[in-house]
């Protein structure tokens, strides 16, 4: 059975096949593990990150847990990569 679920914030309504709460649960699910994958996020790590963090933040700082966003804010916490010298090299 067809059920339009309302899965965004912006009230768009999308047809998913739901019989029941637990059908929709398991469509978060996937598409909460898809959206990860597509921002090259793994979803494990990112998930228990957000489940850690999202009760003590802010709501003005939530589009930080949205995978790119949190990708992009780990991304600028490493330090540089340093490259071994090249023990090939001449010289000068």
């Amino acid at each position: 059975m067809l059920a339009a679920e309302r899965l965004h914030g912006d009230d768009t309504t999308i047809r998913i096949l739901a019989k029941d709460k637990c059908a929709t649960g398991r469509t978060w699910t996937y598409t909460l593990i898809t959206m990860a994958r597509l921002n090259d996020v793994d979803p494990k790590a990112w998930l228990a990150d957000v489940l850690a963090r999202i009760a003590d933040l802010p709501a003005s700082r939530l589009h930080e847990l949205l995978p790119w966003e949190w990708k992009r804010l780990r991304e600028a916490d490493k330090p540089p990569i340093s490259r071994p010298p090249d023990l090939n090299a001449t010289p000068s």
